[in-house]
């Protein structure tokens, strides 16, 4: 809508959550043959290029702080709500 020239109102609250969206590889869904260009395509999300084409496009780095200051546009979370502010993530325990 911004690119748009569209008006937008956007409201940022003192406090959210913080919405964390892994990237994973299923083993059992990856043939031997495709498993080389997903390994390149994991490798690629991490990298430099990557993230810059992340916080262009408003979303922020994971990696990189500096990258995200460099976009004005990002808004500022004052105090983003973690999964560790309910106890964190119970892990499985080993078979």
């Amino acid at each position: 809508m911004k690119q748009a020239g569209t008006a937008v109102q956007i409201v940022v609250p003192r406090a959210t959550i913080f919405s964390e969206h892994p990237a994973v590889v299923i083993d059992r869904s990856v043939s031997a043959a495709r498993r080389p260009v997903i390994d390149a395509f994991m490798q690629y999300l991490w990298s430099e290029e990557a993230q810059r084409a992340f916080v262009k496009h408003h979303f922020r780095s994971t990696t990189n702080e500096t990258l995200n200051q460099e976009n004005k546009q990002l808004a500022n979370i004052e105090m983003p709500i973690t999964i560790d502010y309910f106890g964190g993530w119970i892990r499985p325990i080993p078979k």
